[in-house]
């Protein structure tokens, strides 16, 4: 009986420590993977407790001083943005942890360098009252972790970031979970069953004293006398212990066990048939289990490598690297991550010491601009470039386009008197800046590369796109969309990260910083005020115009009363080697000369107004008669017109007109200018005006309008 209590002993020390071995855990999360504020990321349910936010600027979680940032070095890719705008902002969730016995919250973070400061708090009492579990007011590790023991635990517990002070700056956070030990939730109860039976028999053709071995109970008949005398043992063993233990489990994966033991004896039977289910862990990359942080092997893999020589999990490069950073477009693919067009680092120059990469296989590979593992600062080699880059802001960009290899020349552009200030400001920029409208103020104005073009998902163009959709080479980039209110007012504004599926306007790129979605400088127009469909006359970038019956041999170059533009057509390069607003040697980055004065002076048909008004209608009084009647305003309805004010009295037009829209006019004419119109009345055949330089004529129209 000895050996055979040892067995039982044995496994059911095996079984034991087995339920002992697992913590009782559950979990409340919310890694911010999509741009809302019921994200459930753990093993229990949050979804119906969201977020709860007083924003100043408002936008829910797409927009405003506080909202869920879709792009940038956040710990997963995405996160909580906490903008230090306004101290009546902040933003709270609440957890159910009345069932816990412990609890832990956890959270990683990143605050920024700008003024002002956060702080987090906890509540047991639905709000009723905070406990201080940090204050965010300087430039952290990005990212660093922040873990609070709970002493409390309640139905209604509640975890709070507010603004404490203003200045601008930002805390972003992420990996927002509650750790929870619950009391008794279940009762897995292991039940092995063993029955031992052994019938030794045993005929001996000689006279022995016999009794049988391994048997601890028996009751032998022996008959030990003469030849044919049959010893006979049957015992008999039934063990049915039950073993009931409380654990909680969880793992990852599901593991059945069904081990079968015989052991050795003539009829010996032992079965045993544990089975645990245990949870399934969120997180379908190799990442650190209790941080979801990446690790060596999230990238690496040291038993089943590729053969590289790099240890990677990996073949491609661009795939191990969109596992993680899903906003890449490695598909289609972006024109930097194609193999045929794609990037292929040129070697060091403004400023890095990154070497070339000559191996074109390498084409297109995310490592010709970031390398894994960091790369030293050129100016500062005890450090390594932000966002794992291989150079700093503009420089990295004008590596390729300088005019070789690119041999589009964009670093000239930016040499000329008039520019974007790309080269003018550095260390503004942030690569999460998304939607908070603050970064891109007075106080922060700056205009980087990354502010109009999405290096990871920018595009070429199949065909040429009609305004006014965007160029797929500002594919993927945050922008300011419009709900257009009364002609003059100020529309409502909704932010639209890179993710969102809505059509890209061009103009929306330019809203983020030439509208009063944002501070904007001393002196410089609301374009989207300006742009407002309702208004009575605009130049047609939102929509058509409100004139659109104009003869079109009033216009050249292929444009029509019915054709709508972009900010481009006008804002652009004055060589015409780069499309859009780079660099220009005429004021207000013009495409051609325009100078923003009424007073008097004779107009050349390079201006700028020309480029799509026929300067022989407009401005050129010498012009046949049958020209000049494209026009409205012109002989023979008026004596007067436009020709014979821009040649005979040198009236350029802007003594007249606006450049961009009239919130009160038709026609985009403007008053007040000297000289100018002093007041303008439309009638249904003419009109009647009253200029600075005569008194007040009226006059017929040419044709209907």
């Amino acid at each position: 009986m000895k050996r055979i209590v040892s067995i039982i002993i044995v496994c059911c020390g095996i079984a034991s420590a087995l339920v002992r071995e697992v913590a009782a855990q559950s979990t409340y999360l919310d890694n911010f993977v999509a741009v809302v504020y019921n994200g459930s990321n753990g093993t229990v349910d949050w979804t119906t407790t969201p977020w709860t936010e007083t924003d100043s600027q408002g936008g829910g979680a797409t927009g405003g001083s506080i909202f869920v940032v879709t792009a940038g070095g956040c710990p997963q890719g995405t996160c909580l943005n906490v903008g230090a705008v306004n101290t009546a902002d902040q933003i709270f969730r609440q957890a159910d942890l009345s069932t816990a016995t412990s609890a832990t919250l956890t959270y990683t973070y990143c605050h920024d360098s700008a003024p002002g400061s956060v702080v987090a708090e906890i509540s047991y009492d639905g709000g009723t009252s905070w406990t201080t579990i940090a204050t965010y007011a300087s430039q952290s590790t990005c990212p660093s972790t922040q873990s609070f023991t709970l002493t409390q635990f309640t139905a209604n517990t509640q975890v709070r970031f507010r603004v404490a002070a203003t200045g601008g700056a930002i805390l972003y956070v992420d990996q927002v979970q509650f750790a929870f030990a619950a009391g008794s939730t279940a009762t897995p109860t292991l039940t092995p069953t063993r029955t031992l039976t052994r019938t030794p028999t045993r005929t001996p053709t000689t006279t022995p004293s016999f009794t049988p071995s391994n048997s601890p109970t028996t009751t032998p008949t022996n008959t030990p006398k003469g030849p044919t005398a049959t010893p006979t043992a049957t015992p008999t063993i039934t063990q049915t212990p039950t073993i009931t233990q409380t654990p909680t489990i969880t793992q990852t994966g599901t593991v059945t066990n069904t081990p079968t033991r015989t052991p050795t004896g003539p009829t010996a039977t032992s079965t045993s048939s544990p089975t645990i289910t245990q949870t399934p862990n969120p997180f379908p990359l190799p990442l650190d289990k209790k941080m979801s942080m990446v690790r060596c092997t999230t990238c690496h893999d040291a038993h089943h490598a590729v053969g590289d020589g790099m240890l990677l999990r990996s073949a491609s490069i661009n795939a191990l690297c969109a596992d993680c950073h899903t906003l890449a477009d490695t598909t289609t693919p972006a024109v930097h991550l194609s193999p045929s067009a794609g990037v292929l680092w040129p070697g060091p120059q403004y400023g890095t010491l990154f070497p070339a990469i000559s191996d074109s296989s390498k084409r297109g590979f995310c490592t010709n601009c970031h390398q894994v593992h960091g790369w030293p600062d050129g100016a500062n080699p005890s450090q390594d470039y932000p966002t794992l880059l291989v150079n700093r802001e503009e420089n990295l960009c004008f590596a390729c386009h300088d005019g070789n290899p690119v041999a589009k020349n964009l670093l000239v552009q930016f040499t000329k008197s008039y520019r974007h200030p790309t080269t003018d400001y550095s260390g503004l920029h942030n690569w999460n800046e998304g939607g908070n409208s603050t970064s891109y103020g007075t106080a922060n104005r700056h205009a980087e590369c990354d502010d109009c073009h999405d290096s990871h998902r920018a595009g070429a163009d199949a065909t040429v796109p009609v305004a006014p959709a965007a160029s797929n080479t500002l594919r993927g980039v945050g922008r300011v969309s419009v709900t257009n209110g009364a002609a003059g007012s100020i529309p409502t504004y909704t932010f639209r990260g890179p993710t969102d599926s809505a059509p890209i306007a061009e103009y929306e790129l330019c809203f983020k910083c030439h509208s009063s979605w944002t501070t904007q400088p001393a002196g410089q127009s609301d374009a989207a005020l300006q742009f407002n469909s309702n208004n009575p006359s605009y130049h047609p970038v939102e929509a058509p115009g409100k004139n659109t019956n104009i003869n079109p041999n009033a216009f050249v170059n292929g444009w029509v009363g019915t054709s709508s533009m972009y900010c481009g057509d006008c804002h652009a390069g004055d060589d015409g080697s780069v499309r859009g607003p780079h660099g220009s040697q005429y004021r207000y980055l013009l495409k051609q000369p325009s100078t923003a004065s009424s007073s008097r002076r004779t107009m050349a048909s390079t201006e700028l107004c020309f480029n799509c008004h026929a300067f022989n209608t407009y401005a050129n009084n010498n012009s046949t008669a049958t020209q000049k009647s494209y026009s409205r305003f012109n002989s023979p309805g008026s004596d007067e017109g436009h020709t014979v004010h821009v040649t005979d009295h040198q009236a350029p037009c802007y003594a007249c007109h606006g450049s961009h829209a009239s919130t009160t006019k038709p026609h985009l004419i403007v008053t007040g200018r000297s000289p100018g119109i002093n007041s303008y009345t439309e009638t249904a055949t003419g009109g009647t005006c009253s200029p600075t330089c005569h008194g007040t004529e009226s006059y017929r129209i040419n044709y209907a309008r």
